[in-house]
């Protein structure tokens, strides 16, 4: 999220579907400055949703702990190895993985089909 600009309220007015467009495409905020009341600002839906949820899970000093605990692991462990992913070994282990885990249902689908049959 970021505070693209700030606006009168009188240029706000005028430019006020240009100015939706705008935040709703860059997911920015803007600042509508009123002369005698509060500025206030206008951001996209998903950007308060995000916020708010945030908000929410920061609310709890455990939960909140936990949160940046695993952060901090995560970018440690990325740090600690970038260079050490084989990237193409790991596709060809998904793969490997994949085709035996088909093999097996396909197995497993099979062997319940001759038992149910052997049963009538």
């Amino acid at each position: 999220m970021l505070i693209s600009k700030a606006e009168s309220a009188t240029n706000a007015r005028k430019e006020f579907f240009k100015i939706l467009d705008e935040v709703a495409e860059d997911s920015s905020v803007v600042i509508v400055k009123r002369k005698d009341a509060p500025n206030v600002a206008i951001l996209a839906e998903s950007e308060l949703s995000s916020l708010v949820e945030t908000v929410h899970l920061l609310r709890s000093s455990k939960n909140a702990e936990r949160l940046f605990s695993a952060l901090e692991k995560s970018q440690t462990r990325d740090l600690d190895r970038p260079e050490q992913i084989d990237h193409e070994q790991t596709l060809a282990e998904l793969r490997q993985y994949c085709e035996q885990t088909e093999e097996a249902d396909t197995v497993n689908i099979t062997g319940s089909i001759t038992a149910e049959s052997s049963d009538l």
